[in-house]
């Protein structure tokens, strides 16, 4: 996973919320390593208000497990 992927909200009920990572950390533990995403589509989704910055279509640094990667960025 690294930044420009699409990725999607692993929880929660269908459809489940898909993102753009736009930020990663730097980090060489997995165990450690943080994202940041920018929710797509018309609505917020739930998640945006979970993982948000004051109520905003970006999150804090999340870890990437939470997210499933749906396509790459060549």
């Amino acid at each position: 996973m690294k930044v420009g992927d699409l990725v999607q909200y692993r929880h929660g009920k269908e459809p489940r919320p898909m993102a753009i990572v736009i930020d990663e950390s730097p980090s060489s533990s997995e165990f450690h390593r943080r994202i940041r995403v920018m929710w797509v589509g018309s609505e917020k989704p739930i998640a945006s208000k979970v993982f948000s910055i004051n109520g905003k279509r970006v999150s804090t640094w999340v870890h990437p497990k939470k997210f499933e990667v749906m396509n790459v960025l060549g």
